[in-house]
Parts: C-alpha cells; structure tokens; sequence
C-alpha cells in the first residue's frame, strides 16, 4: 500500500487505540496462560461482549459455567483493580456508539433439509456472504490496515503461512502482495518443508498465518516458531479465542458462517 494512502487512512480514523480494544487485546495474550476456569470466563468476555454489558457478574458467571469470583480475578490479570473497572471500559464502548465485539451477521441459520427451493438457498448464501462481508469492515478499522501496512512495508520478508483451504487465500495474498514488493513467500510451496521455509526468519520479518473455518495445527506451529525469531506475526482468523489468536502481533477476526457444512472464506479475500 503507498505510503499516502496509508497516513491518509490512519489520519482519517485516528492515532489512538482505544481502550477498549487494548482490553480485548490483553484478554487474547493472556487466555492461553490462565487456569481452566478463568480461560473459560476470559473466552466468554470476548465471545459475548454485549453480555458483559448489559448482565450482572453473576449472570455471566452463569452462562459462563464459573464462580462469579472468578471475573474479578480475570479483571485483576489485565490490570484492574476490579470487576466494576473492567466493565465500565465494556460500557464506554457502548456509549461511544461503536460496536461491541467481533461483529458476525445474525441471519444464518442451518440448512433445514434438502427439499429448500433453489431460490431460497441462493438467497441464503447471498445474505450471509454479504452479511460476512459487512462484519469484517465492522471489525477491522483502517487504522489497523494502515498500521498493518507500514509495518508489513518495512519487513525484509513476508511469509504466508496456511493450510486447507486457506490456502487458496495465501496464494491470492501473495499474488497481491508482490504486486508491491517481490518478498512475499509461502511457506511450503516455495520453501519445501515448513521447516525448511522457517530457518532464515529473522525479527526484521513477518509472518501472515491464516486459520480461518479449520484450525491447522501446521500452521499454529508455524506462528510459536517464528514468534521466537521474533518476526511480526499477523494472524488472519475468526475468532479471538483460537489458538493463532494468542499467538498474533496483529489480529484481523474475518467471519466463516454459511449455510452450508463447508465453511466460507469470502470475508478472508476482502
């Protein structure tokens, strides 16, 4: 991306990360570390955002399957003095008018049977690939992509990083991606094996790992190994709560609802 048209992206949405956001970022890191039960009261923050908002503790304990002590433990984890303080940053964000959470569209609904009409299904999968499109301009700001950008241009080398059927986004990525500059490479295409591909990363590299619709143990693998290098990790999947999620520098949450059993990779190619 050119350097212009990034500033004037990062101009037009602002500098500052809110508060918010750097919340649901601690959350992220620190699951993986937590016991059981505060993984699970830390997964229900990020998954149910609107609850945190709008229930008691003991409401979200509930659903949660915790102890309510357990949410002011958590709170404690990410720096506040409280549960009463961890919420209130929930509740900010609410005020502000921003959507709370990673937005997915909330009209998909299973398949029925077989007997649908065509007309019906094709208007199913139309709304929900337009409804996953929509939600991935609501999670990802331009300020990210901006940042993201800046630091990607900076990098001596970009690798991709995919499995399944992510791959075929990886391949689309890299193709866009030497466009701009020939230091795009996939690993495992390119490189031979995966660790063939990760002997000469370095902290001035980066690494883009998508795990979205079907976790690939490969290419977590590949985050934890170049995490230790300490490359730029940029994890592409759908949910904070997903083993890439606690590994990436920069997260971009891209929805996989459909209607059908495969899942849909239409919002990871916007």
């Amino acid at each position: 991306m050119p350097a212009n048209v990034s500033a004037a992206l990062r101009a037009a949405a602002g500098d500052a990360k809110d508060e918010y956001e750097r919340v649901r970022e601690r959350l992220t890191r620190v699951r993986p570390t937590l016991s059981p039960t505060l993984g699970r009261a830390a997964a229900y923050m990020l998954d149910h955002p609107a609850d945190v908002v709008t229930m008691s503790m003991r409401e979200i304990a509930r659903a949660a399957d915790v102890a309510a002590p357990n949410f002011s433990r958590l709170a404690q984890r990410v720096g506040f003095a409280g549960y009463s303080g961890l919420r209130a940053v929930y509740r900010h964000r609410i005020h502000t008018g921003k959507p709370v959470g990673d937005s997915t569209p909330d009209h998909v609904a299973a398949l029925e049977g077989a007997d649908r009409r065509p007309e019906e299904l094709w208007h199913q999968f139309r709304q929900t690939a337009l409804g996953n499109l929509a939600a991935t301009f609501e999670n990802v700001d331009s300020a990210l992509i901006a940042e993201l950008a800046d630091e990607l241009r900076s990098r001596d080398r970009i690798y991709l990083a995919a499995a399944h059927a992510s791959q075929h986004v990886a391949r689309y990525l890299q193709s866009l991606g030497n466009m701009v500059a020939p230091s795009f490479r996939l690993i495992g295409r390119e490189t031979g094996s995966v660790s063939d591909g990760l002997v000469d990363i370095t902290g001035r590299d980066a690494v883009i790992c998508l795990a979205a619709a079907l976790p690939s143990g490969g290419t977590i693998r590949v985050a934890e190994l170049a995490q230790e290098r300490g490359a730029l990790i940029v994890g592409i999947t759908e949910s904070r709560t997903t083993p890439l999620a606690a590994v990436s520098d920069r997260l971009l949450i891209v929805p996989v609802q459909s209607p059908s059993f495969f899942r849909s990779h239409v919002s990871a190619l916007a």
